[in-house]
């Protein structure tokens, strides 16, 4: 009902009080009983600053056309944008979430956190967008997703040049180029899983010349080298945490994390029970999800794993937990 709201506050007032979450499960939700309140919620106001979610049942169509069309005009205020196209492969979801994702390249235009899961088909469906779109774009991450060329990656870059972080599985016979270091963001601070090409490691040199790495995560299935790990202790700025490959043993690992000095979190493959991660006096493990993969922590240090799960995130709530039906 309407009787009782102030309605002489001002419109704007009421969109800045208001602070929505769009989740996943809740879009039947949003049809307010209240005149006003439907109303409010139609402001692109109301939805500034906002962090919204989209996932693949959302994709169907209602009364004749998709389900999102009226939404996604709306959100052209919002922070962060999360996307979760699991098994739109093919067909009419697939189709929807071409279009989908095109339309909110073209009117999110002040979101900055772009977070995409699932999408085995972004780099073919997804990408052009991602370039031609979201001009305020300043945190990037392809989870789950098809394979990125390196290449791709430095067309990301040049239609990007504010990014501050930057996570995707990279094709796993490719490697960082001179090409693709050449683009990359001059603020860029968090950047995974690459893969670095041992016969040339001055391409990771410019790397860390060029951009102010805090983060840098390394794919699992890279190589590694004494070279690399003097690049890493001697970056210009020092890092933060750190994901090694596979290919590095603990005792290894626990050595390039004591040569960082600033290293606060360190992630490597290994023996989670080796004896050299437990007698280390300066790290402390953490827990893991997965029975091989080692997370230390120095001792000291206060810095968590991200909600995502990476040592790292721009968010404080994973995409799981924003879709959770606990408010």
């Amino acid at each position: 009902a309407d009787e009782g709201l102030p309605h002489a506050l001002p419109v704007e007032a009421w969109c800045r009080s208001l602070s929505y979450v769009v989740r996943g499960n809740c879009l039947p939700r949003l049809c307010p009983t209240s005149r006003f309140f439907k109303s409010l919620i139609s402001e692109l106001l109301s939805w500034e600053g906002a962090t919204v979610t989209l996932v693949t049942r959302e994709l169907e169509e209602q009364d004749g056309r998709p389900r999102f069309d009226p939404l996604i005009p709306r959100w052209s205020l919002c922070s962060n944008i999360f996307a979760d196209f699991n098994e739109a492969h093919c067909g009419a979801k697939r189709k929807a979430s071409r279009r989908c994702f095109s339309l909110l390249s073209q009117h999110c235009s002040e979101a900055k956190g772009l977070f995409v899961s699932n999408w085995c088909l972004m780099e073919r469906d997804g990408l052009a967008s991602i370039c031609a779109g979201f001009p305020s774009l300043r945190h990037v991450e392809l989870g789950g997703c098809d394979f990125l060329s390196h290449a791709n990656c430095a067309r990301i870059f040049a239609a990007h040049p504010e990014l501050l972080s930057f996570r995707a599985t990279f094709a796993p016979k490719g490697v960082m180029t001179h090409d693709l270091v050449n683009v990359a963001p001059r603020g860029l601070m968090a950047f995974g899983y690459v893969n670095v090409e041992l016969e040339d490691v001055s391409v990771l040199e410019a790397l860390l010349q060029r951009c102010p790495l805090q983060h840098l995560w390394l794919a699992r299935t890279t190589k590694f080298s004494p070279a690399v790990a003097t690049l890493l202790a001697s970056a210009p700025q020092p890092l933060k945490t750190l994901s090694l490959p596979e290919s590095v043993d603990e005792q290894a690992a626990l050595a390039v994390a004591r040569s960082c000095v600033a290293l606060d979190m360190l992630c490597c493959w290994g023996d989670r029970n080796a004896p050299s991660v437990h007698e280390a006096s300066d790290f402390e493990l953490l827990p893991s999800r997965w029975h091989a993969l080692i997370t230390l922590r120095r001792r000291g240090s206060l810095a968590e794993p991200a909600a995502n799960g990476a040592l790292w995130a721009p968010y404080a709530q994973s995409s799981a937990e924003l879709l959770s039906p606990d408010i």
